[in-house]
């Protein structure tokens, strides 16, 4: 037996018509003719805008020359030309099953491994296309997953045939039954049950009686109103242009006000407020689907910032939409969740029961359910690692949404005040101010287009640290462009363009002894408060707190880190998640029993709230110590998690080393590598990179103890074995550095991919763990060596250091080649390459000078 796709030129020859008509039609067969075999089985398929897999047949005549049969030539557009009625090999083709509703659309196609490879998705051109018997299983295994519930657009057709039949407008009952049962691939004794529940009810039946209780709520809305049986005639039109349902129900929404909601209500929260209401009118109800919302939201960003959109449907649903699917739904009392079927137990199934929906073309193991909105709540617990899973899976099938021009930016900020998560994100193609419709570019891009030319891991692994921690400091000889760097990055996450700027550059000086120097002071002789670019940026980020804001220290160590730095660093370290909201203590301004107002006044912009006592914008109007506009200075202040820091630093005799408090506090990563014979060219695509050159730098979190452990096995076992081996010359790390080297890999598997994890393990142990390793050979030696041996070879060999086993170490690093083990053995690649590579100059270093530190 063979398996062949027919296609079809809708602009030619009318099949999904022909097909509604009759159960079998000639097929002209201009290839393979000698080849297709009576009883093959054959995938029609539709070319054009909405191309795909529209039915399934097979062969019940092979091909004869004949003229087209003229019972079928008025099928072809214009009544055909001469030379599509001619004499020519023709097959008989009978129907077996038509998917009007859900097609194997192409776009589908290309997200199967399987399908993707057929020829027909190959080579378009041709009528007749050869499928392989594994092609042919996977379009079985596809279609046959449809489930059998109705839908609403099934319900309403046939609810059209009966206002028909009632004004004996249908011809003939049995013709219009049969059409119909063709149409929805269904029985004829389908369409007469689903017939007669809307007669028993036009007759009168209540609720009580059990009578169409699936149906009722569309007879109640339309059984009055037969005006409406043109709806189905629509409805049926539309399906025989193709695209199935979802091109359905996207006219649907199209009619009732011309595509979606207008742009200004798609950005006013107090409309998204009220469609939430009409909604979910229950407060309880609506509460916990709008923490499951924004709960979905802050993941689906985690896996790609452009790939989720939300949006207001014009048919009073609210869609979250994640890469091609959607992903969580807000219906009139109920809800619509993704699920992965794994993540499922047998108990969870048997409590979803009755809710199911058709399962996703293409897609085994993801599925979705409806349900009343007020079992949310009690079933999230059951239900929530399956929606992630979702979630992630979902996010995979595009880099963008293409439902991004459709976002409602006025969603995620009445989600952000009602839920008071002013961090709550922005797709990436809002972010930049551009609004919906304009992607942000990828990092990489906009490096590119400025001139810059970095390796990628050097900018994957900054803005990740940045992610992980907002406080980075970049350390390298003078002029490799490490303020360049954070500069352009600040640029592409949007700190310009705007009223107020989101980023600072601020020059250390070497005479700064204390904080006043970054956050100012209360001057007492003109009983004003001197501020400081630092504190000014704080303050604008405080008004904004759902964008990100920088601060560029350039030369940090010009003064002492320690002394002007401290309470910065301190408020930073002492923040924590309770409940989902960040707390923190507070920087102290200043002693005065009231806000002061900055002198002179840095912008004429009402604050949406006190920064003092978080009044909202009505009471700050009416306060006396607010006046035009002027931001004020509270005695106390926290620092936004929408706030930044880069630090970039130079050692020579003008600088002042770090201590590892400070170290400890940060990521330190190296710009030593100067490469002039690659200068200003292209890094090497691949390798440790962001997936689509996106991360939300919208707010940070804080690392916790569920990310470490919650980390994959290979990542604790090896930083508790190398922090073991620290402990012995008291150099260990404490729980805080594990928690956020923890939280980088976690980053680093959701933005570069799960591959990532063995570089993002180097990465951070040359970025946390070595950086605080500095001072005598007598100190030293054997620590260094041990922690070498350790990530060339993953373990503690127990090995004491000699100089002809670290020179063969060092030259194999240098030319990046296998290393053979001390006293002999199978030479293997380095586990952690990076740090092996600088252990070693640090060894070389303290061999030489009897000192050494991380920072050179």
């Amino acid at each position: 037996m063979g398996y062949w796709a027919l296609q079809a030129n809708p602009s030619r020859y009318r099949i999904l018509q022909a097909a509604l008509d009759v159960d079998e039609v000639p097929w002209t067969a201009n290839q393979y003719a000698d080849q297709v075999q009576v009883g093959d089985k054959v995938l029609i398929w539709l070319s054009g805008p909405n191309s795909g897999g529209y039915a399934l047949g097979e062969v019940t005549a092979r091909a004869t020359q004949m003229p087209e049969d003229p019972r079928f030539a008025s099928y072809w557009v214009g009544a055909g030309s001469d030379d599509d009625v001619k004499a020519m090999p023709r097959l008989r083709v009978r129907f077996t099953r038509r998917m009007y509703l859900y097609p194997l659309l192409r776009s589908r196609c290309k997200q199967d491994p399987v399908l993707s490879q057929m020829h027909i998705m190959r080579q378009a051109a041709g009528t007749i296309f050869k499928i392989t018997n594994e092609e042919w299983a996977r379009v079985q295994e596809i279609v046959e997953a449809r489930g059998k519930a109705w839908k609403r657009e099934e319900t309403l057709l046939a609810l059209g045939l009966y206002f028909d039949l009632q004004a004996g407008a249908a011809s003939t009952r049995d013709v219009a039954v049969q059409r119909l049962a063709r149409l929805l691939n269904r029985s004829t004794g389908d369409v007469e049950a689903r017939l007669d529940v809307f007669r028993q009810l036009d007759s009168g039946a209540t609720a009580a009686s059990g009578v169409g209780v699936d149906v009722r709520p569309i007879w109640d809305e339309l059984g009055a109103r037969p005006e409406e049986a043109p709806l189905a005639r629509e409805i049926e039109a539309k399906l025989l242009e193709g695209g199935g349902l979802e091109s359905v129900r996207d006219a649907s929404e199209g009619q009732r006000g011309k595509d979606e909601v207008r742009l200004a209500q798609r950005s006013d929260p107090a409309f998204a407020r009220e469609r939430f209401e009409q909604l979910l009118k229950d407060e309880a109800v609506r509460r916990a689907c709008l923490a499951f919302l924004a709960d979905s939201i802050q993941q689906a960003h985690s896996y790609g910032a452009a790939r989720w959109g939300v949006t207001l449907r014009l048919s009073k649903k609210i869609h979250l939409n994640v890469g091609r699917f959607l992903a969580f739904g807000i219906y009139d009392g109920e809800v619509w969740v993704g699920l992965h079927k794994e993540e499922l137990s047998e108990q969870d199934r048997v409590l979803l029961n009755g809710t199911w929906e058709d399962p996703f073309i293409g897609y085994n193991d993801i599925t979705a359910c409806r349900f009343p909105a007020s079992r949310l709540a009690e079933m999230r617990p059951r239900i929530e690692n399956a929606h992630r899973r979702f979630l992630k899976i979902a996010a995979e099938s595009a880099k963008q949404t293409p439902y991004f021009k459709s976002h409602s930016p006025g969603v995620i900020t009445y989600l952000r005040k009602t839920l008071e998560r002013p961090s709550l994100p922005d797709p990436a193609y809002v972010e930049d101010g551009s609004g919906p419709g304009t992607p942000r570019p990828s990092i990489h891009d906009h490096l590119r287009a400025r001139g810059l030319h970095f390796p990628s891991e050097l900018v994957t692994t900054y803005l990740l640290s940045l992610k992980t921690k907002p406080f980075v400091i970049l350390s390298g000889i003078s002029g490799t462009g490490k303020t360049k760097l954070a500069q352009a990055v600040a640029e592409w996450a949007g700190s310009e363009g705007e009223e107020l700027r989101r980023h600072e550059f601020i020059s250390v000086r070497p005479d700064w002894l204390d904080g006043k120097e970054v956050l100012g002071f209360y001057n007492v002789l003109t009983e004003q408060y001197a501020p400081r670019p630092f504190l000014n940026l704080l303050l604008r980020a405080h008004r904004d707190p759902h964008k990100p804001h920088f601060v560029i220290l350039d030369e940090m160590n010009l003064a002492r880190v320690e002394h002007y730095f401290a309470d910065l660093l301190s408020v930073t370290e002492s923040r924590t998640l309770r409940e989902g909201k960040l707390r923190q203590e507070s920087l102290h301004l200043h002693d005065r029993p009231r806000c002061l107002p900055l002198a002179p006044p840095e912008a004429r912009k009402e604050p949406a709230r006190c920064t003092s006592c978080q009044a909202t914008s009505e009471e700050v109007a009416a306060c006396p110590l607010h006046f035009d506009g002027v931001q004020m200075v509270p005695p106390k202040l926290g620092v936004p998690a929408n706030v930044y820091i880069t630090g970039t630093v130079n050692i020579d005799e003008t600088t002042h080393m770090f201590s590892p408090k400070v170290l400890d506090r940060g990521n330190v990563i190296e710009f030593n590598e100067v490469d002039l014979r690659g200068y200003g060219k292209d890094a090497k695509p691949g390798g440790f990179a962001l997936r689509d050159g996106q991360i939300d730098l919208g707010a940070t979190t804080v690392a916790r103890q569920d990310n470490f452990l919650g980390a994959p096995d290979e990542v604790r076992n090896t930083l508790a074995a190398l922090n073991d081996l620290l402990a012995e010359s008291n150099l260990h790390f404490g729980y805080r550095v594990a928690n956020e080297i923890a939280l980088y890999v976690q980053l680093a598997t959701a933005h570069v991919g799960p591959d990532a994890v063995d570089v993002a393990l180097d990465l951070q142990v040359l970025q946390k763990v070595l950086p605080k390793l500095h001072g005598s050979k007598q100190k030293l030696l054997e620590p260094l060596w041990r922690v070498l041996l350790f990530t060339l070879f993953g373990k503690d060999l127990g090995v004491a250091y000699g100089d002809a086993d670290f020179q063969k170490f060092e030259q194999a690093l240098r030319k990046n080649e296998p290393v053979v083990p001390p006293g002999g053995g199978a030479a293997s690649p380095a586990v952690m390459p990076r740090s092996a590579a600088k252990l070693a100059r640090m060894l070389r270093m303290l061999r030489s000078q009897g000192f050494v530190s991380f920072i050179e």
